[in-house]
């Protein structure tokens, strides 16, 4: 029984790294962050955005490839056909779209069209970071309670509410525009 207890368990072996599968990703993103970037057209000029895009596509198809045959890929592609997730990413995705174009037009939306001052401007910025800190642990513990998905869309709902309710009053240089 002693000799039974004490018998090590067959070692599995571990998964080896897919360094070509993170060098594809890396060159993908890198690619995609190219095409878009100003300072990159004035060096390279404008006529090689057609040869960007194409890199673009021969790297995004080659890790799609890589991927799909390899042992141990970098990214698991089979997770995508999980609806569930694929939805999450996508969220997630332009959840961290608007908190980056909200994160990097507020600053002058205040200082350039409300005129205020950066202290002022600090203070504005700061309370979306206070709230989240003050909130995330109450909304940690709603979620272990009720599940990610109800709580998602009462709140969701919450905000529209109360987006309908306050009606943020437009700044006059918006109502222009509107016209």
């Amino acid at each position: 029984i002693i000799g039974v207890a004490l018998k090590e368990p067959p070692r599995r072996e571990a998964p080896s790294i897919d360094y070509l599968g993170a060098t594809l990703l890396v060159a993908t993103t890198t690619t995609l962050v190219l095409i878009f970037d100003r300072r990159t057209h004035q060096i390279i000029g404008a006529n090689m955005k057609i040869a960007l895009a194409l890199l673009l596509v021969g790297c995004f198809a080659a890790l799609i490839i890589h991927e799909s045959k390899t042992k141990s890929p970098f990214v698991n592609l089979s997770l995508f056909r999980i609806r569930r997730f694929s939805f999450s990413v996508v969220s997630l995705l332009i959840i961290a779209m608007c908190y980056s174009l909200i994160g990097f037009l507020m600053p002058f939306y205040l200082q350039n069209i409300l005129h205020f001052s950066p202290t002022h401007m600090g203070w504005i910025l700061i309370a979306n970071s206070v709230v989240i800190v003050l909130v995330a642990p109450i909304a940690g513990w709603l979620s272990d309670r009720m599940g990610s998905r109800l709580l998602c869309t009462e709140v969701f709902k919450l905000l529209v509410e109360l987006i309908q309710v306050l009606k943020v009053p437009v700044h006059r240089c918006v109502a222009d525009v509107r016209r």
